[in-house]
């Protein structure tokens, strides 16, 4: 899993934070799929399942934050992920 993204989330007093532009009023859940070759029993039961469960619990009212996606998974579970959050996939920087 080296080749994911680190992602960082600041609390508090850090020193000289960068300026946010957006006030989001659901909670994001961040995923990656980069070390997904294109098995299905593996994107299912570690991707799409975990992300069903978490809309679930959060009753659609989440977004999600992509991050390292390859295009053609994007493009073959769009259509999922459209269904689990009432929000837009957005895509980390």
């Amino acid at each position: 899993m080296k080749a994911v993204t680190r992602v960082k989330i600041l609390h508090g007093n850090t020193s000289i934070p960068p300026a946010c532009n957006f006030t989001h009023k659901v909670p994001a859940v961040v995923f990656s799929s980069w070390d997904f070759k294109g098995n299905l029993v593996h994107e299912f039961n570690e991707s799409i399942v975990p992300l069903f469960i978490m809309s679930r619990h959060f009753q659609s009212h989440l977004q999600f934050v992509r991050t390292n996606l390859k295009c053609w998974w994007v493009s073959k579970y769009e259509r999922i992920l459209s269904t689990l959050s009432s929000y837009d996939v957005y895509k980390s920087s």
